[in-house]
């Protein structure tokens, strides 16, 4: 059997590889609840995140994962694929909002992690469950493999009243990290996202394309790619925060960046360069946040767009996170044109 959701993912995990038995959960839509005592919704595993999203939202609750394929993606496929996002600094993956789940194993039978409510028909998830193992979690990132998920209940969240974006050219890789860690020092109780891109994708992505751009003032800007030579600074780095005072939020981001600018060092992280930082944008208002937002969103279409891409969902550690690039750039180079940048 081999089961699919949206069709979304890039890993090819729901194309069938001999002859499977297609299961699709695009019916399993049951009703939506949104529980604000609760701080909850129940959900089918068919229902789209972008739906989803709007629901919450319409009840000024946030269901906090988001992706670029969010009005195709099913919530059935984020828990199947333990989907982290653009909002994981702050929210984490779908494993730490997943509350209970109702699941169909191989032969047949169909077990939940969700008890009756106060109504007949109605299911809920117990915030603190002690009694023996966590079920829910095995069907987590394990991608039907285990049983199909049909019905879920998801952690909510109080919508936020203020969004800011601010935008960090940066010279090399180690001065990334030094930013996130004082990101998660200063102001990691409402970061909401620290996104990277790195010169070669936002150049490759859209040397071709900004000529096209109608808003290709904006791009310079937020891509920081000069607009004679085309090449970009060796990271942009996009910082999101979310709260519910705009003169809290602002004083302290004002705060942020007089620490980022001072190049003040903490007792367990090296002081940031002076010379780290080419540039800093901050967006002005709602136009511009989306326009940033469409650059970093829009990467992976237009580097598609661009030659062959190849995708792999994979993690590493903070610290050596950026090294696998480097060894498949110097392999690719070798292998294609049999050069070694050693």
């Amino acid at each position: 059997v081999c089961p699919q959701g949206g069709n979304t993912g890039l890993v090819h995990g729901s194309v069938p590889v001999h002859d499977e038995v297609i299961l699709s959960t695009n019916k399993t839509t049951s009703p939506m609840e949104v529980h604000t005592d609760t701080y909850s919704i129940t959900c089918g595993s068919g229902c789209v995140l972008q739906t989803l999203q709007e629901t919450c939202k319409a009840k000024d609750m946030l269901f906090p994962l988001d992706l670029g394929a969010k009005g195709s993606c099913q919530i059935g496929g984020n828990i199947s694929t333990n989907a982290g996002g653009i909002h994981y600094a702050r929210y984490g993956s779908v494993r730490s909002n997943v509350l209970g789940l109702e699941a169909v194993l191989p032969n047949g039978d169909i077990i939940s992690s969700m008890t009756r409510g106060t109504s007949k028909n109605e299911y809920r998830a117990a915030r603190k469950d002690n009694v023996g193992y966590d079920l829910k979690q095995l069907f987590v990132g394990t991608e039907g493999t285990l049983g199909i998920v049909t019905k879920a209940e998801m952690r909510l969240y109080n919508y936020p009243k203020t969004n800011n974006i601010l935008l960090f050219h940066v010279k090399n890789f180690a001065a990334v990290l030094q930013l996130f860690h004082l990101c998660k020092r200063e102001i990691g109780d409402f970061m909401s996202a620290f996104e990277v891109m790195d010169s070669t994708g936002l150049t490759a992505g859209y040397r071709q394309k900004l000529a096209k751009f109608a808003n290709a003032e904006e791009l310079f800007l937020v891509s920081g790619v000069d607009k004679t030579s085309h090449t970009a600074p060796s990271f942009v780095v996009l910082l999101e925060t979310q709260g519910f005072s705009e003169k809290h939020d602002e004083e302290r981001i004002m705060e942020f960046l007089e620490t980022v600018a001072s190049g003040e060092a903490s007792s367990s992280h090296a002081a940031l360069g002076a010379d780290a930082f080419i540039d800093q944008v901050m967006a002005t208002n709602a136009t511009q946040l989306r326009q940033i937002w469409n650059v970093r969103e829009d990467l992976p279409v237009v580097l598609a767009a661009s030659g062959t891409i190849i995708k792999y969902d994979v993690c590493f550690p903070f610290d050596g996170f950026y090294l696998p690039v480097d060894f498949a750039r110097q392999a690719a180079v070798k292998d294609l044109l049999g050069l070694d940048l050693e």
